[in-house]
């Protein structure tokens, strides 16, 4: 999503509501949301949502996936919380830097909301800490500092992080 997705800077939100933070594994369906490749934040995002974190005041998914905007007459209502490995690609695109392999990891080179690929108007929060759709483990889902491209698992209900939804094109 651009900047001022949501009529100002990125909001921030807990990964999970409380009550819904422990493993998602919903009862009627096998979805988890363990991936962490490209192409799996969609299907994270469904089964966050599925597990019962709807509300979009109080969490990432919630929020990314209630995002809507229409363009020429079009509605674009597909957005999702990237997964882990989506976040780390839109880091190293925040920072300006050349893509290796998607294993390749964004670090502290190059300048946040850097013009060198297009991002001077991104408008990520420059020390800002980001949450993915992926789970690291019970109570902790994973987040990208983008200031460093340092990612680790957070707890899930307990810290508010950055959220900026992605969408699949």
């Amino acid at each position: 999503a651009p900047s001022g997705w949501n009529t100002g800077s990125d909001p921030t939100r807990y990964w999970a509501q409380e009550g819904n933070e422990r493993v998602v594994n919903n009862g009627s369906s096998p979805e988890t949301a363990t991936a962490t490749a490209i192409g799996w934040g969609y299907f994270n995002t469904r089964a966050i949502i599925n597990q019962g974190n709807i509300d979009p005041t109080a969490t990432a998914a919630a929020l990314a996936d209630s995002h809507t905007v229409t363009v020429a007459g079009v509605v674009y209502d597909d957005w999702y919380l990237p997964s882990r490995d989506e976040l780390n690609e839109m880091c190293k695109w925040a920072r300006g830097q050349a893509w290796i392999s998607n294993e390749t990891d964004c670090n502290d080179s190059g300048s946040i909301n850097s013009a060198t690929y297009g991002a001077a108007t991104a408008e990520f929060i420059s020390d800002g800490t980001y949450w993915s759709s992926s789970e690291v483990a019970e109570l902790y889902g994973w987040v990208q500092r983008f200031y460093s491209g340092f990612k680790y698992g957070e707890q899930k209900e307990v810290y508010l992080r950055y959220v900026r939804p992605v969408r699949a094109f």
